[in-house]
């Protein structure tokens, strides 16, 4: 049948209402009833058309669901709520066409199907897409991240209408996101509504502890009452970037200065509040911090205007924009609050107070502190000792209370049973209270490295104090009253003790002067001086990690061979206090000496060994600086080198030409002290291994120069293919990349070039869930490693005397042997030293540590704006990073770990941001492929622009080239030199000949290498660069011409060569030999004898014969005449 009201029908269900023409489907679309009589080109027009109403119908439902009629649970989110706003300001251009349809319809009567669908067709795309993103939404559940990072891949692929609908829906949405960040960033404050989907939210992260409770002071201790953290500490700490909830167009260096700016804010206008009663001390008064508070808020008015004008204007805010207004807003925030540390909180006094006290600034005070600790610090410490008392009289001596002195305090932890005396006293630190904001720099870790510092430099102090106390006792007594015997059995102990006292008051001078002072001042200069908090924070961190590392506080086998020797000291001066009650047993008390000398000369070779190996002009000055101090004229070096007696002739075997002599591997430098509190375990008792070899090169032949003259030749085919080859691929890579610029530039071809973050599947997190480690990665690796010996060698050479007239040199390899981590097995049967300690089974060390402890990977396929990049891409995307976490297997937790304990540790290629010069396929990225038949498929970490890539990529072409080329003319060099060598053979018979024949042949060789490297070259570039291949064939010229003449001289030298005998005595001496028997008249026979003397002459000369047999042979010719 032929219904007359089909245009009104058909209009209503664009609107999203059915009737009776247009009918509801079961499948939830529009469509015409199946009486209805129409041509079926009609019908299939308007079917298509009816999409859109089903599309209207969708979205209306969304938007009245999100905005009109809200039953979800909970509050209800606004981005999704913006979502819909947009939809519905997406919605009214429509619905304002189809009443304007509508309009026509009344009043013309009639309305043509062909200005029906012309009306609507810009819709045809539009609706569609908004239902699609409609729907994803809520089966999804999107969360603000997530649904910015879709309207903004949505936004960058659509065109049209449907690219001013999407625009119209990201606006809405960013409104929302800034809003959101313009709070943060104001106030440090998150909004209700938004807080949950906030890329920056609040953690539980309890605020640092001191390092330790302090072991004395017990009536202050129970006096003082245990306070909760500070609250604005605690907000400080309790905020950090949720990566998986920040979108990934947002770098997450802006996120991490956005999280910054919003926490610098809150803390600067807590301190504008007017002062509370409570006690501030040390550091500067409360409302000191107005100044700063008042200049940030004035600033920040300025940024809430421009915040506000960002977000409310009709345009898309870039992510350059967004991440400008951070940059700024951080550059003043930090600049503020350097201001308000150091200017009005008083950081200088407090950076003052830790010099003087951790790093034993004010050393008249700890030495008074050692006087009254020294007498118990020769047991272990008594439960009952007050410390606090010791300290608190020790400061009372020095002077009137200084700033942060009234909560210093000295902590012990107790001592577990068994343990030495020094071992308990060497853990003795300080505590030192710090009141907030000053913590944010010295916090709980921060103290507690300062702490360990200061347990190091007493002890150093302490062990200097005794040997010098031994000296005064010794100075005090004399020599006097004490017989000839007892005064030479003395000798020896104080000869040691001034060695002893020689390494520790130079460790002590390295110590103070050339770390502590030094990074000191460096600190102070750029607390004064930078006037920016983020470059204060990391010139602290980098000071602290400086002191550590050059204290040896990270190098357990240093750090176990120094408190080895502070033990050796300390026993010393024991046997000192009682040399009277030992001179009545001197053979006992003698051997004590001796065995404490002993291990002290062992214990310092290891060190100064195990320094030089670690020491490095450039990378490591301080280790120099300590070297020179300790070793300033080679004397414990050589004594380390060569201990014992040197070793004599009767002792090597006889030298032949081209032989070896092995002399026997002395032993030195022990690895550790076995004593209590010396680390445990610092070494193996055998010592280094060193072996001493000797070697005299071979005389060269006729049968070897000829060998290598073939050699050569084969070198000179492989060297031309490989410089052929390498211009070959020089070419086309410089093509395919000047081709591919130009596509991209025209659009054309295929090259795309995009940036933004890496993302994972779902919430881009790889998980070991065995031990509940996870990360935002590309891919996961856990990596098993073993505590083993590993065996390192030091190899050094030098010339010396042969005994003979001659040189040979002399190879010294040594062998030292180390605890570390390895991630493989280390097969103890392969150490040179048959005395080094054994390993363990790195499979059994693993299986007994439990199950898990076995490497293992996991990856993810990973998209960039929703394409999926190739292998080769990913490969690019770095070596991978430690993840700072490590799992120790049971018994291996505390301390120094045991050979063949167990630990995991984690690496990952993180998710991050990136750029990529690829092929863009249907559903991925992948290599693009020149004509010339280059690849390129590129990937760099971070925002890079084409040109930079494409800079990048010709840079990394022209070096691989460059270096090709060299090696390629190194090869053609060492070609023609060994094809040259039998012409060098020949002269070298002649003696002064020899060596100008070599030289000519030697700039021959370059010569032709040269010229054969440029022909090469210049025949590879001839049809890309004329002009370039005509100036490299004319230098090649150059070089023929260079050695023309040199091959003239060559030809000279050879003729004179091969017409010179061949015997070993010199043709000239010979010759003069001879003329001068013939003029003296003298018979045939003395002719001969002459020219035999002349030819022993030469072969003595040469180092051929010796003396002796020069002799004998001499005194046998004579006798024959």
């Amino acid at each position: 049948m032929l219904i007359a009201s089909l245009p009104e029908e058909v209009l209503y269900a664009l609107l999203g209402y059915p009737g009776s023409v247009v009918v509801l489907c079961a499948d939830g679309t529009f469509g015409l009833a199946d009486d209805l009589v129409l041509d079926p080109s009609e019908r299939r027009l308007i079917e298509r058309l009816l999409q859109l109403g089903t599309c209207s119908a969708a979205l209306d439902g969304f938007v009245t669901e999100q905005l009109y009629d809200w039953r979800g649970g909970g509050a209800r989110d606004p981005h999704i709520a913006a979502f819909a706003t947009g939809l519905e300001e997406c919605l009214a251009p429509y619905r304002s066409c189809i009443l304007a349809l509508e309009q026509r319809l009344i009043a013309d009567g009639t309305l043509p199907l062909l200005e029906l669908q012309l009306s609507v067709d810009r819709f045809c795309l539009a609706l569609p897409r908004l239902r699609s993103l409609a729907e994803r939404v809520r089966a999804e559940a999107i969360g603000a991240a997530p649904l910015l990072d879709l309207l903004s891949d949505e936004h960058a692929v659509a065109v049209g209408h449907s690219r001013e609908c999407v625009r119209l829906l990201l606006w809405h949405v960013q409104r929302v996101f800034l809003a959101q960040l313009s709070t943060w960033l104001l106030h440090g404050e998150l909004l209700p509504a938004s807080a949950a989907s906030f890329f920056i939210q609040p953690v539980d992260a309890p605020v640092d502890a001191p390092a330790a409770a302090p072991a004395a002071a017990p009536a202050a201790a129970a006096a003082a009452p245990a306070t909760a953290p500070d609250a604005e500490e605690r907000l400080w700490r309790s905020y950090e970037v949720v990566v998986p909830l920040k979108p990934l167009l947002l770098p997450l260096r802006v996120a991490e200065q956005a999280l910054f700016v919003g926490k610098a804010a809150r803390l600067l206008r807590a301190a504008a509040a007017p002062p509370s009663g409570s006690r501030r001390g040390g550091g500067g008064t409360r409302g000191g911090g107005r100044g700063a508070a008042s200049e940030l808020v004035s600033a920040l008015d300025g940024f809430e205007s421009e915040l506000g004008e960002l977000r409310c204007s009709r345009r898309v805010a870039s992510v350059g924009e967004v991440g400008a207004a951070v940059g700024r807003m951080g550059a003043i925030a930090t600049r503020l609050l350097w201001s308000h540390l150091v200017l009005e909180r008083g950081l200088p006094r407090l950076l003052e107070a830790l010099k003087a006290h951790f790093l034993l600034g004010r050393g008249e005070v700890y030495h008074r502190l050692l006087l009254e600790l020294l007498p118990a610090m020769r047991k272990p410490p008594a439960p009952s000792l007050d410390l606090g008392l010791a300290l608190s009289h020790a400061l009372a001596a020095s002077g009137p209370e200084r700033p942060h002195e009234a909560g210093l305090a000295l902590t012990l932890p107790p001592a577990a049973a068994g343990e030495s005396a020094y071992a308990a006293w060497r853990r003795l630190g300080l505590r030192l209270p710090v009141e907030w904001p000053l913590s944010l720099l010295c916090g709980g870790e921060a103290l507690r490295r300062y702490s360990a510092l200061f347990s190091r430099l007493l002890t150093v102090k302490r062990v200097q104090m005794e040997l010098h106390a031994a000296w005064a006792s010794q100075m005090g007594r004399g020599e006097r009253g004490r017989s000839p015997p007892e005064q030479a059995a003395l000798r020896p102990l104080w000869r040691l003790r001034a060695h002893m006292a020689f390494w520790v008051d130079s460790l002590q001078y390295y110590l103070q002067v050339d770390v502590l002072d030094v990074g000191w001042q460096a600190l102070a200069a750029a607390a004064a001086e930078e006037e920016d908090f983020e470059a204060l924070a990391a010139a602290h961190e980098a000071t602290l990690a400086s002191l550590s590392s050059q204290c040896f506080l990270q190098a357990g086998s240093v750090s176990a061979a120094l408190h080895s020797l502070f033990q050796l000291c300390l026993a010393l001066c024991r046997l000192a206090e009682l040399a009277d009650t030992g001179l009545r047993q001197p053979a006992e008390w003698a051997a004590q000496v001796d065995a404490i000398a002993r291990e002290f000369e062992r214990q310092t070779s290891f060190l100064l060994a195990h320094l030089s190996s670690l020491a490095s002009p450039q990378a490591s000055p301080h280790l120099s600086q300590l070297l020179l101090r300790l070793n300033f004229n080679g004397m414990f070096r050589a004594r380390a080198a060569r201990p014992g007696t040197q070793n004599t002739a009767d002792e090597e075997a006889p030298l032949m030409a081209g032989g070896v002599t092995r002399r026997a591997p002395p032993r030195a430098c022990g690895y550790g002290y076995g004593g209590s509190g010396g680390g445990g375990g610092g070494g193996y008792p055998g010592g280094s291994y060193t072996e001493v070899e000797y070697h005299r090169g071979r005389k060269p032949s006729m049968s070897g120069s000829l060998i290598g003259s073939v050699v050569g030749l084969f070198l000179l085919a492989g060297a031309t293919a490989l410089l052929w080859t390498n211009e070959g691929s020089a070419v086309a890579a410089q093509y395919g990349l000047l081709e591919a610029e130009r596509h991209h530039a025209a659009g054309t071809g295929g090259v795309a070039h995009l940036s933004g973050e890496l993302r994972g599947r779902g919430d881009g997190m790889l998980r070991d869930d065995a031990f509940d480690v996870h990360a935002a990665a590309i891919w996961l690796e856990r990596v098993a490693e073993v505590y083993l010996w590993k065996e390192h060698a030091h190899e050094s050479r030098r010339k010396v005397p042969d005994g003979r007239g001659g040189t040979m040199t002399e190879t010294v390899k040594t062998y030292s042997y180390r605890e570390q981590w390895s991630s493989r097995e280390v097969r103890s049967a392969e150490f040179r030293d048959p005395r080094a300690p054994a390993n363990p089974s790195f499979d059994e060390a693993l299986r007994d540590a439990g199950p898990g402890f076995s490497n293992e990977r996991w990856s993810q396929p990973v998209t960039l704006h929703g394409l999926q990049l190739a292998r080769g891409l990913l490969q690019q995307a770095g070596d991978g990073e430690r993840l700072g976490h490590s799992v120790y297997a049971p018994g291996c937790e505390g301390g120094r770990p045991a050979i063949g304990c167990a630990r995991l540790s984690w690496k990952h290629a993180p998710l991050g941001e990136v750029s990529v010069l690829a092929r863009r396929a249907r559903d991925g990225l992948e290599p693009w492929v020149a004509s010339s038949g280059f690849e390129l498929a590129m990937l760099r970490r971070g925002q890079h622009t084409p040109a930079a890539m494409f800079a990048a990529a010709a840079g990394a072409n022209a070096a691989w080239k460059w270096g090709m080329r060299a090696l390629g003319g190194v090869l053609v060099w060492a070609g023609w030199g060994l094809v040259l060598g039998p012409f060098s053979y020949l002269a070298s018979w002649v003696p002064l000949l020899g060596g100008l024949v070599g030289c000519a042949v030697g700039l021959l060789a370059l010569s032709l290498a040269a010229a054969q490297t440029l022909v090469v070259v210049a025949l590879a570039w001839l049809w890309y660069r004329p002009l370039l291949s005509a100036t490299l064939l004319a230098l090649a010229a150059a070089s023929l011409f260079l050695g023309y003449g040199s091959l003239r001289s060559l030809r000279r030298g050879g003729a004179r060569a091969a017409s010179a005998p061949r015997p070993a005595a010199s043709a000239a001496s010979a010759a003069a030999a001879a003329a001068t028997a013939r003029a003296t008249g003298d018979s045939p026979a003395s002719v001969q004898v002459g020219e035999r003397l002349a030819q022993l002459k030469s072969m003595l000369d040469r180092g051929l014969i010796t003396q002796a047999d020069y002799d004998a042979k001499k005194e046998e010719l004579l006798s024959r005449m």
